[in-house]
């Protein structure tokens, strides 16, 4: 079992795969594929690949808001293995001065011991307060994809989104 949470719920917030916030608690008898959640998920090196069966996750105003991951019986994260795994999540400002942003546990399947757990924060500024002034460095707010998602003639169609400043607008050069 694979818990992700955060003591800091005002400075980081997950969101689902779509962009949506995770607002209605899941239990775990709900069984939700976890690429509801997840948009990437990997490991290094050779072996069966672990498969999380089901997702599920607090409310994010319980403290601490969790997002859990179940893999089958003897199917799980082996030990020596690196893995990745790649979700939503908003930032705070005040997340660039908070050491344990996100925390990492992996749990034996009773849910409640605790097998090993890593804490992470952010190694570098990256949420930049805006600048009054500066239209040439923009707060990038995300990047949409618009029409048909598949990539037919070689292109793909995106949305650049940006902050509500003016000041730091995304705008279009040509």
């Amino acid at each position: 079992l694979l818990r992700v949470y955060t003591q800091h719920p005002a400075d980081l917030r997950l969101h689902l795969a779509d962009g949506r916030d995770l607002a209605s608690p899941r239990s775990e008898a709900s069984s939700l594929d976890c690429s509801l959640w997840l948009l990437e998920f990997w490991q290094d090196g050779d072996g069966e690949y672990p498969h999380p069966t089901s997702c599920w996750w607090d409310a994010w105003a319980q403290s601490p808001p969790s997002v859990f991951m179940r893999f089958a019986p003897g199917r799980g994260l082996r030990p020596h293995t690196a893995y990745e795994f790649a979700f939503l999540a908003t930032l705070q400002r005040t997340a660039n001065d908070i050491d344990d942003i996100i925390a990492v546990e992996i749990l034996d399947g009773d849910g409640v011991t605790v097998m090993n757990r890593g804490i992470g924060g952010i190694s570098k500024t990256l949420v930049r307060p805006s600048v009054p002034g500066v239209a040439n460095e923009p707060v990038l707010g995300g990047v949409e994809v618009v029409g048909d998602t598949s990539i037919t003639d070689g292109t793909l169609r995106v949305r650049v989104l940006g902050g509500v400043d003016p000041t730091n607008a995304i705008v279009r050069y040509c």
